[in-house]
């Protein structure tokens, strides 16, 4: 019995787990993060998750720059629209990761792939608006993504951040 090329490819991707991850993979990477992962690259050695692609309603915003700080056991790249002086009303998102960070869960628990369990902030605002933000844990590293923008509803909402998040997860380190 012949099995297909295609076939086969797809079983060894629906098998991957969160160890493969750290296996070194190079997916391609949003362009608009490509400077802060240039960045963060040269000065931490845990793996860097970001999306492949991001939201088509970030897509859609001209301009979007990333920074990056990063040690040896940490990154933080910050996505800006504009100048990237990091002013509020510039601030776009943030993708970072801590091997030291102490995890205490914040959140809705979601379903991310690899039965890993994220945990799901919707956007809150008060006398200003705090971003979305999804967080998990790998291999003792911490995760979160925030991305402030507008959603119709918290579902929409939700769903977005999590496509982000397993889009990051199953790129691979970067």
């Amino acid at each position: 019995m012949k099995i297909s090329a295609a076939l086969l490819t797809m079983v060894s991707l629906m098998t991957m787990t969160a160890g493969d991850i750290f296996a070194g993979t190079s997916k391609s990477v949003d362009t608009s993060l490509q400077t802060g992962l240039a960045t963060a690259k040269q000065k931490t050695r845990i793996p860097i998750l970001l999306p492949g692609t991001l939201p088509p309603r970030l897509q859609s915003i001209p301009g979007l720059i990333s920074s990056a700080t990063a040690d040896n056991d940490s990154y933080d790249i910050p996505l800006y629209m504009g100048d990237g002086s990091g002013g509020t009303t510039l601030f776009v998102g943030d993708f970072s990761g801590n091997a030291h960070y102490k995890f205490a869960p914040r959140g809705k628990p979601v379903r991310l792939i690899d039965h890993i369990v994220g945990h799901f902030l919707p956007r809150s605002c008060g006398g200003s608006c705090a971003p979305s933000s999804i967080e998990w844990r790998v291999k003792g590293i911490h995760y979160e993504i925030q991305l402030k923008f507008g959603f119709d509803n918290e579902a929409e909402e939700q769903k977005t951040m999590v496509d982000v998040a397993n889009s990051a997860i199953s790129g691979g380190a970067r």
